[in-house]
């Protein structure tokens, strides 16, 4: 800001009315200097006061300094200093530090809550088949159906040399009050099968297909880890009243009844990650 003194003499009977009218004036970047008849002297002068002084050129004058004009520069409306190039540098990459490090977050908590919906996923879907399938094995009725043929069968049904192994079995409820149900693999998916009919149905074609494991979710998410494979064992009681084990049934050579039961069968289900889960279900 550009300063610089000026000196304004005034005579002695307008001195009075200048000084009010000079120190009414606004605010401004150069100072007069204003000469006024002095008043009586209280004491000693300050130095700034006597070298004012010096300015008057009258005798009995002094001069004092007021403001005057206008500003001679930068007013303080427009005069503000903005952000250098190097500040704005600094806040963009704070910033950028700053928004990297919420994305991380962000981007942990999305991904473990990927995580949990599809462990409930997995954790809803084992706990339907268990119990559909345990509902099954608790209804199941001894009652020997007919194939498409006529020939016989035993009222529970798997063996795990068959190209598409299959657990069958004829459970209580249905339009005839029994109904054909089975379990099968394909896919890595485990469904259930059903059918109408009791006798001549054709085990190719079952009016109902429930997939059950691995399934995508109606939400179009990923599937749910599947079943890689599974093992059936029936205990039963033999001719000498101990437990006995068998992994296929009816047994192959069977001195029991076709429509015999077991007491018990074991599933073991193996995910596809290599998680193995075993189940127990008591028959009637």
């Amino acid at each position: 800001m550009n300063q610089w003194l000026a000196r304004i003499s005034h005579p002695p009977s307008t001195a009075a009315a200048d000084t009010l009218a000079v120190t009414g004036r606004a605010r401004s970047g150069r100072l007069d200097v204003v000469s006024a008849t002095p008043a009586p002297s209280c004491g000693p002068r300050a130095p700034s006061q006597r070298r004012l002084d010096a300015l008057a050129t009258n005798g009995g004058e002094i001069c004092g300094l007021v403001s005057s004009g206008k500003w001679q520069g930068t007013s303080s409306a427009t005069g503000l200093r903005g952000f250098t190039l190097l500040e704005l540098l600094v806040a963009m990459a704070v910033f950028a530090v700053v928004a990297m490090m919420a994305y991380g977050g962000l981007s942990a908590v999305l991904d473990s809550r990927q995580h949990t919906d599809r462990a409930s996923r997995s954790l809803n879907e084992l706990q339907m088949a268990f119990t559909l399938l345990g509902r099954d094995f608790e209804q199941v009725v001894a009652r020997p159906v007919r194939d498409q043929y006529g020939d016989p069968m035993a009222p529970l049904r798997f063996s795990p040399f068959s190209d598409q192994p299959r657990l069958e079995l004829v459970r209580a409820g249905g339009a005839f009050g029994a109904q054909r149900v089975a379990w099968e693999i394909r896919e890595d998916r485990l469904y259930r099968l059903t059918w109408t009919v009791l006798d001549g149905a054709d085990p190719a074609e079952p009016q109902g297909v429930m997939p059950l494991l691995g399934e995508p979710s109606a939400e179009g998410d990923e599937p749910v880890q599947g079943v890689r494979a599974w093992t059936l064992r029936f205990h039963y009681l033999d001719e000498t009243g101990q437990f006995a084990v068998a992994e296929t049934w009816p047994l192959e050579i069977n001195p029991l009844a076709p429509e015999a039961l077991p007491r018990a069968v074991e599933l073991t289900l193996e995910r596809q990650d290599g998680q193995q889960l075993t189940r127990w279900f008591a028959l009637p």
